[in-house]
């Protein structure tokens, strides 16, 4: 098979050569399976051979193929017709394939015949117009000649036998020559069909011959079975099997036997002509139907793995876009952190050293009127208290700058150092309020702490510890100012594998550029009594370490409620 395909990649002389050969064994296997008891021929072939030259063929080797069959034609007729009605007869052969040829180039049918739209234009172009145009043609020239057959009969039986022809043997040539056709084996299911489908064939050859049969096996119960091998095999061997049973059948008939019952050799004609018909467009469309289903099948599948492929590529690259931006977030927010603690810094800093040069002017003064003996009483307390002065503030000003260092230090806890356990809810939030549980009493604010027992987490509760204890020192020297009395109440639910824990009072509130700002690091409403670096600690450590998420809603005089939803059990 695939040197035949071979021989039309670049069609040539060897080509040539293959399709006169095709085109004679065609003529003879015509005549030999189709010869009815009045030399009526019941599948002609060879046309078939000159519609694939046609088509595979470039323009001169086309004419040339023409030319031979032409004279090839006239010559088989020879036997039973004058030379000059078997010219006229193979004009007739010339002119049906032309017109299919033509058809097929206009409607824009493939060679290859691997798609339903292809198959029902070739049966259009070629058993239907160009086969049905030759019939009125070829049954005029017979009559003209005094055969005694009606015009009708002969224009229907030439249709019929033009078209069989075409319909079982150009497809099998024009898959036969293609690159688009798939191998397929043969599977033990589909040899029974063909060994059921011989069977019922040798069936009706053995009962039409002994003649004992009333009524014979019809040729429709192949029907079934063909069907079933159509849909198993590719189209090339679909059509193979169509073209050996159409030949099979035919042969039967040319030997006088008559499995449609009684009927004259020209009804037994055209019967055994339309069950060919029948079963090839049902076999041969079945079997393009579902080629062409597997092939958009295939075409889907590598659609999806295209895309696929596109999205995984894309998956990548929106991972390695994120890792950019997360690196290029954290620098940007190190360098605004580190930015503000320098600003912080510089003050303290710039104080304490602005004292200590004081501090060490006035020594080098005191020295001076030490050594001089020129030091009065009066001059010394006044230099004792400048120093007291300048000492005192240097002291509270590096101080301040500890406390700075401390809070940038509690930004970065190692999450390594802590261990990971399971623990109760209730019992971390008491313990960790513990430290400021004196001072509510003292400022006479209500604690109010509403957690099942029942909750536990498998958390790190020494980073939630600080989340409680920072958010209960945060309201007491914000949310209570001006205020006599208040209340903070702590309360927990699970959700969802979820623990949502609130932290609400009912103090001033906050307005909404605070609220805005309220998690930058080193913002503050009070500027001086502390860093500002609180309530960004306590997102760095929700949002980080405990791998959860927190939220403020507040408005003046309506208090403050941050809500934390942290996985109860956190991710490794």
């Amino acid at each position: 098979m695939n040197s035949f395909r071979r021989l039309f990649d670049h069609p040539d002389w060897r080509s040539f050569a293959v399709l006169i050969a095709l085109h004679y064994a065609a003529i003879q296997l015509s005549f030999f399976c189709g010869k009815t008891l009045e030399n009526e021929v019941i599948i002609w072939l060879p046309n078939s051979v000159l519609l694939i030259a046609l088509l595979r063929f470039r323009l001169p080797l086309a004419l040339l193929m023409a030319a031979v069959t032409f004279i090839s034609n006239v010559v088989s007729n020879l036997p039973t017709a004058p030379l000059s009605e078997s010219i006229l007869l193979s004009s007739v052969n010339l002119v049906e394939i032309g017109l299919t040829w033509s058809v097929m180039r206009l409607t824009g049918t493939s060679r290859d015949l691997n798609r339903l739209r292809d198959f029902a234009n070739f049966v259009i172009a070629g058993p239907l117009i160009g086969t049905f145009v030759s019939g009125i043609l070829g049954a005029a020239v017979i009559t003209s000649y005094g055969v005694g057959s009606s015009w009708l009969t002969l224009a229907q039986l030439w249709w019929f036998c033009d078209g069989t022809g075409l319909l079982i043997f150009a497809p099998i040539l024009m898959l036969a020559s293609s690159r688009t056709e798939n191998e397929s084996r043969l599977r033990p299911a589909d040899v029974l069909m063909i060994l059921i489908i011989a069977g019922i064939i040798g069936t009706m050859f053995y009962t039409l011959r002994r003649g004992d049969t009333p009524v014979p096996l019809s040729p429709t119960l192949i029907i079934p079975f063909a069907l079933l091998l159509a849909l198993r095999c590719t189209i090339l061997w679909t059509s193979i099997l169509v073209a050996l049973i159409a030949l099979l059948l035919s042969k039967l008939v040319a030997m006088g036997l008559n499995p449609f019952g009684d009927a004259d050799v020209n009804h037994l004609t055209l019967h055994i002509q339309e069950f060919i018909l029948t079963m090839s467009i049902i076999c041969m469309g079945s079997s393009i139907f579902k080629n062409q289903l597997l092939q958009n099948e295939r075409g889907l599948e590598q659609k999806v793995e295209e895309r696929t492929a596109e999205l995984a590529a894309n998956l990548v690259q929106l991972k390695r876009l994120q890792a950019e931006l997360i690196h290029s977030a954290k620098l940007a927010s190190l360098g605004t952190l580190v930015a503000g603690v320098a600003h912080e810094l510089n003050t303290p800093v710039g104080i304490g050293i602005m004292a200590a040069s004081t501090l060490k002017l006035h020594v080098k003064e005191l020295v001076g009127l030490v050594e001089s003996k020129k030091l009065k009483r009066s001059e010394l307390e006044q230099y004792i208290a400048s120093l007291v002065e300048e000492t005192d503030l240097i002291e509270r000003n590096l101080q301040r700058a500890g406390n700075l260092v401390d809070s940038f230090k509690q930004i970065a806890v190692d999450q390594s150092r802590e261990e990971r356990r399971r623990f109760d809810l209730v019992q971390v939030v008491s313990e960790n309020l513990l430290t400021v549980l004196p001072l509510m009493n003292l400022q006479q604010r209500e604690l109010q702490i509403d957690i099942a027992e029942s909750i536990r987490m498998d958390s790190y509760p020494v980073a939630l510890g600080q989340v409680i204890s920072s958010l209960a020192s945060n309201a007491l020297t914000h949310a209570f100012v001006g205020k006599s009395n208040g209340r903070v109440q702590i309360r927990a639910r699970v959700r969802d594998h979820n623990v949502e824990l609130d932290f609400i009072d009912d103090g001033v509130g906050m307005s909404g550029m605070v609220e805005g700002r309220v998690f930058d690091p080193f913002f503050t409403t009070r500027m001086g009594s502390n860093s500002g670096l609180g309530l960004y600690v306590v997102n760095n450590i929700v949002t980080g370490i405990l791998g959860g998420s927190i939220e403020l809603h507040t408005s003046p005089n309506h208090g403050a409620h941050f809500k934390l939803t942290l996985p109860q059990i956190i991710q490794s």
